[in-house]
């Protein structure tokens, strides 16, 4: 069987200009429109341009991904794709199973079957991914949740082994991946950080935020992974006002839940950040920041008022699960009481458990 799939496989080859018009194409309609006219003759490489630009163009139609029509409309792809998988590079394998999991399409749908097929085809050729390769995939797995606990062991082996070689993008998605998957072992914490301290100067906040958030999230951050997260926090501290509103949550959250001593100027420059970009925090986002604040018992009395004006004018947007975060971060923090906790003007800050 595997030998005439590998047939099938090497037989393809992609029509004159089947890239150019994959890439051309403006819409998820369109690009099923080039499949549906050529894909029994695409290669390799025109499949994994097929995928690429799916993920691409799923951003601008998150709608359509969710949407009923999508598991027949992505059928023919996807089946195309499993017969063809055991001849398809690498590359294009990561691809297709990062763009599956960055549009969240794991299971109930036709890709399913493609997850299950891929899990068993990967194991025997991890030697052919490259760096970036090997990150995608383990990336794709973990946030798919599709990876059974023998495969998350295979690849977690082959990290360890070659994340010395990994960019700093690469090895910010390992740990998230590993840590998302709870498979972010001691070990191989211990290899990432080893791997991340040595390239830190290159992370930027993206890689910072998302670095500390996977090893705090398995636990190892006052464990093998501390000296990475006080370097960490020493990195993110002076360029925290370059951090997206999401990367500044994640950032908070990380320390808040590490424990250990509190690192020096992070937290004060998490506020100033957070402060100024109040109005773009998203409800959880403004949660996650209190309770970090709370956690380490940091009152900062211009923060929380900024955070009680925000949740004035964002009122219909709180859901329950919100209000408590905050109003427990406020309560713990002595918000509410006639003096604020810093000794200051505590009305701003007060509103939030109202």
């Amino acid at each position: 069987m595997r030998t005439h799939l590998r047939s099938l496989s090497s037989r393809a080859r992609a029509p004159a200009g089947a890239l150019r018009k994959l890439n051309a194409s403006g819409s998820i309609s369109e690009l099923l429109a080039v499949h549906r006219a050529g894909g029994s003759d695409f290669d390799s490489v025109a499949v994994g341009a097929m995928w690429t630009r799916l993920r691409r163009l799923a951003r601008r139609e998150p709608a359509w991904v969710r949407s009923p029509r999508a598991a027949a409309a992505l059928r023919p792809v996807c089946d195309q794709t499993r017969v063809m998988l055991s001849g398809l590079c690498a590359r294009t394998v990561a691809n297709m199973l990062h763009a599956l999991a960055t549009m969240r399409l794991v299971r109930g749908g036709p890709w399913e079957p493609l997850w299950r097929d891929a899990a068993a085809d990967v194991p025997g050729r991890l030697a052919e991914f490259n760096e970036q390769e090997l990150a995608n995939l383990t990336w794709a797995f973990a946030q798919s949740g599709a990876a059974p606990p023998p495969l998350m062991r295979t690849l977690s082996a082959e990290v360890r082994v070659r994340c010395g070689g990994f960019k700093p993008q690469e090895l910010a998605a390992a740990a998230s991946g590993f840590a998302r998957a709870q498979a972010l072992s001691p070990a191989l914490a211990a290899a990432l950080a080893d791997a991340t301290l040595a390239k830190l100067p290159s992370f930027g906040p993206t890689e910072l935020a998302n670095t500390a958030w996977a090893h705090a999230r398995a636990g190892q951050a006052t464990k093998g992974s501390a000296p990475l997260m006080a370097a960490i926090a020493a990195a993110a501290a002076p360029m925290a006002s370059d951090f997206k509103p999401p990367e500044l949550a994640m950032l908070a959250w990380a320390y808040g839940s590490a424990g250990g001593p509190r690192p020096p100027g992070l937290f004060e420059a998490v506020a100033a950040a957070a402060g100024a970009k109040v109005d773009q925090l998203r409800p959880q986002e403004l949660g996650n920041i209190a309770w970090a604040f709370a956690r380490v018992r940091i009152a900062d009395d211009a923060l929380f008022d900024a955070f009680g004006g925000a949740c004035e004018r964002r009122a219909a947007a709180l859901e329950p699960q919100h209000v408590a975060m905050l109003s427990w971060s406020c309560a713990t923090l002595g918000y509410g009481s006639a003096a604020g906790a810093g000794g200051g003007d505590a009305a701003g800050p007060s509103r939030l458990l109202q």
